[in-house]
């Protein structure tokens, strides 16, 4: 009789999909996750100031400023984060290989001063 551990070993996963997709549609999942994270933590990082505190100075422009900083920063290290796994996991037969012609440069003699 077999043991557990040699026959998970040897089964696949239940679902198994590979990661692949579009540039454009990881960049719209970033943009989307990086508006939903800073607009949430910056409106409870405002509500739990005012509510308790009484500080209303957190709905000013210099604190909108930083939330759209993490906006910023977030969506860039997404995408880049997403596209790295898409080069690392994808599936080969996606991606889509062009044929460019390129112009070799012939070399040319050197001749010394003098």
């Amino acid at each position: 009789m077999e043991s557990d551990t040699t026959r998970t070993q040897q089964s696949e996963p239940a679902f198994s999909r590979p990661f692949a997709g579009k540039p454009k549609h990881y960049f719209w999942v970033s943009v989307a996750v990086s508006s939903y994270l800073s607009v949430g933590i910056y409106l409870f990082y405002a509500l739990v100031r005012y509510y308790f505190a009484g500080d209303a100075d957190v709905f000013t422009w210099q604190v909108f400023r930083y939330a759209l900083l993490f906006w910023l920063l977030y969506t860039v290290f997404s995408y880049r984060g997403m596209m790295k796994y898409d080069g690392a996991y994808a599936d080969p037969d996606e991606w889509v290989e062009k044929e460019v012609t390129v112009k070799l440069l012939e070399p040319k003699e050197h001749r010394r001063f003098g």
